[in-house]
């Protein structure tokens, strides 16, 4: 189970240092002071646009149709789909701020980096060979119900990405069939009902 969270780091990370100048996994150093990282083309805009529009949504299925389809056909088993839903649920929780900063890097510039995220064990596979990594870096704060200020929480989403169509989509994980057995026996919240 732990070698599926590990698998999973690069897709979110929470409780980072709000703000940091910069973040590393592995080769990667997310700079978020570094200009020539900020967003360039219209693929990147187009993508920051309907992710900042699916997390202020709430609605899981807005964000599932940012994935790359070679991810959603990799979803058909129903323990594949929960492990989906699951994910597109976690990504609603919050929305981002418009002060969020947000980089990217490339694969053409960090190839070694690109590599080693494909290499993710047994228990996960990349559909799909990502050509683009975002990370945004922002911090929210929690309120209680008279809006008294609870704390301030400082997050940073890293999420690999792949160029289909003209567009950038989110590229996630496919379940092995050894995956898939050890997702199943994670222990997990079920969803509220409507």
């Amino acid at each position: 189970m732990r070698r599926v969270l590990a698998g999973l780091v690069v897709v979110w990370m929470s409780a980072t240092a709000a703000f940091s100048q910069s973040i590393s996994i592995g080769e990667m150093t997310f700079d978020f002071a570094d200009p020539a990282l900020a967003t360039k083309d219209e693929a990147q805009k187009s993508f920051i646009a309907a992710f900042k529009a699916a997390k202020a949504s709430r609605d899981p299925a807005q964000m599932a149709q940012l994935v790359h389809p070679a991810s959603r056909a990799c979803m058909t088993s129903p323990v594949s789909k929960a492990y989906f839903d699951e994910r597109m649920r976690r990504d609603v929780t919050s929305g981002l701020p418009d002060d969020a900063k947000i980089v990217f890097l490339t694969k053409d510039k960090n190839s070694a980096a690109f590599d080693q995220l494909a290499a993710r064990g047994d228990l996960t596979t990349l559909p799909v060979t990502p050509t683009d990594l975002i990370g945004i870096d922002y911090t929210r704060e929690e309120r209680d119900a008279k809006g008294m200020l609870l704390k301030h929480v400082g997050n940073t989403i890293v999420r690999q990405l792949a160029r289909h169509d003209g567009k950038l989509l989110m590229v996630e994980y496919c379940l092995t069939a050894k995956g898939e057995e050890v997702f199943a026996k994670k222990p997990r919240a079920q969803p509220a009902k409507p």
